[in-house]
């Protein structure tokens, strides 16, 4: 008994290229900097910082920079989150949010998140909710993992949404795999080349079977 190969003909061959070139055709590009970018911001001290700007996380004392503050006493504690005194950036306020908590538009947006009391302090660790604006009212939206080190405020993980005005979890850093999109132009002309080609193909298969035919009869 003979068996059939599995390896496909030159025929079929090209055929599967083609259709394949034409499906990469008919995907547009997606922007490999959009979506979230994340690092360890590794800084401890009194005062500590979490900056944003043009794509790129920092850690330095420049203006628009979240700044952590952190005191205790023999009496007193105090955990202080702050933005910036003009609003180009903000953060949630109500004190550390709970993993995978929605940070958007909504949340509730403050220039300086403040608490304090009588020692012993509580636990103060976790997530702290962000935004720096764009300077033309968009805002990108980020955390940054925070612990509560007595008189010093220590700042960890830290991420931020590339892509403006889009809401980002506490925790969260990357992004979902995005849906590619068909452009219906560049699909629609690698189709016609493809049955194009396909007709010619076959055109060729029938030619080469008639005399193949003929002799038989």
């Amino acid at each position: 008994m003979t068996k059939k190969s599995s390896k496909p003909t030159p025929s079929q061959a090209l055929k599967l290229s083609l259709l394949a070139g034409a499906g990469a055709a008919g995907v547009m590009g997606q922007d490999a900097a959009a979506g979230i970018i994340s690092q360890n911001l590794n800084q401890q001290g009194a005062n500590v910082y979490f900056t944003y700007s043009g794509g790129v996380i920092g850690t330095s004392a420049v203006p628009g920079a979240m700044k952590g503050y952190a005191f205790q006493s023999s009496k007193f504690w105090g955990h202080t989150m702050n933005g910036t005194a003009q609003g180009s950036t903000q953060v949630v306020n109500g004190g550390p949010l709970s993993l995978n908590t929605l940070i958007d538009s909504s949340s509730a947006w403050t220039g300086q998140s403040y608490e304090q009391g009588a020692v012993p302090a509580p636990n103060r660790n976790g997530f702290f909710g962000v935004r720096f604006s764009n300077g033309s009212g968009g805002w990108n939206y980020g955390w940054v993992d925070v612990q509560w080190l007595g008189g010093n405020t220590r700042f960890g993980m830290a991420a931020v949404e590339t892509t403006l005005n889009t809401p980002i979890l506490a925790g969260q850093t990357t992004s979902p795999d995005p849906v590619p999109e068909i452009d219906p132009a560049s699909a629609g002309s690698a189709m016609s080349l493809v049955a194009g080609v396909l007709a010619m193909v076959e055109q060729r298969r029938r030619r080469r079977a008639v005399p193949a035919t003929s002799a038989v009869a």
